[in-house]
């Protein structure tokens, strides 16, 4: 996910990864909360698919 090391000005670069599978029960799980059915379906097929 990042190319190189730190700058002297502390920044790094990073190229994207692109995943097939998105993962919201450890998200949920992690957060502590249920997300909405709807805004999982949201997310899966409007704003990840590029």
């Amino acid at each position: 996910m990042y190319i190189g090391e730190v700058d002297e000005d502390e920044y790094i670069s990073w190229q994207p990864v692109e995943k097939d599978f998105y993962d919201f029960d450890s998200l949920e799980e992690d957060l502590g909360v249920r997300i909405h059915p709807s805004i999982i379906e949201y997310f899966i097929h409007i704003i990840l698919p590029i």
